[in-house]
């Protein structure tokens, strides 16, 4: 991926942070979970935090990121996951959301071009894919101020390998804080 392609979402990434932490909302929720995800061969057990903030009753902002549990492609590496998406949300007990937005992707570990014992090795960059990101879920209430999230994210993050086949899936169960009106 392009080092400007990166900075622009990582600026999104960060805004849409910002804004689900710091906007006079009519709520604010912090998340955190786990589920499984399914392809391009990075599946297995994902670990997620999540932030909105509702800034109308139907209408707002959220921020995600999710780590793969276990190393893949090498001991030291994980792949990542962030989007930064606007949300939907219907005002009903069992609460229907869409979140629609940008998502970016760690794919591969960094590299090594020449690896050679007793030599300095030039390292090659972690690849970051950029791309779409939807979700549909449920969140539901299950104490004051606690709330269970029930979700399916879609990652549309590009190609890799040369093969456009990067569209990793993740079904999570997530555990939240809720701070305002639910």
């Amino acid at each position: 991926m392009r080092p400007r392609a990166f900075g622009i979402l990582a600026v999104v990434f960060g805004l849409a942070l910002a804004l689900a932490l710091t906007a006079p909302a009519q709520s604010f929720d912090l998340a955190a979970g786990g589920g499984g995800a399914a392809g391009s061969g990075i599946g297995g057990a994902w670990a997620g935090i999540n932030a909105t903030t509702m800034v109308a009753p139907v209408f707002g902002f959220n921020a995600e990121f999710f780590g793969r549990a276990a190393a893949v492609n090498g001991p030291n590496y994980r792949p990542l996951l962030l989007s930064a998406n606007a949300v939907l949300r219907a005002p009903v007990a069992w609460k229907p959301e869409l979140d629609l937005g940008l998502a970016a992707m760690r794919a591969a570990p960094p590299g090594c071009a020449n690896c050679v014992p007793l030599v300095p090795a030039s390292y090659e960059a972690a690849q970051w894919h950029v791309g779409g990101h939807f979700g549909l879920g449920l969140t539901r209430s299950v104490a004051p101020h606690t709330f269970v999230r029930l979700f399916y994210d879609q990652f549309l993050t590009g190609f890799y390998n040369g093969s456009p086949s990067l569209h990793p899936a993740l079904f999570t169960v997530m555990l939240g804080f809720h701070f305002g009106v639910f």
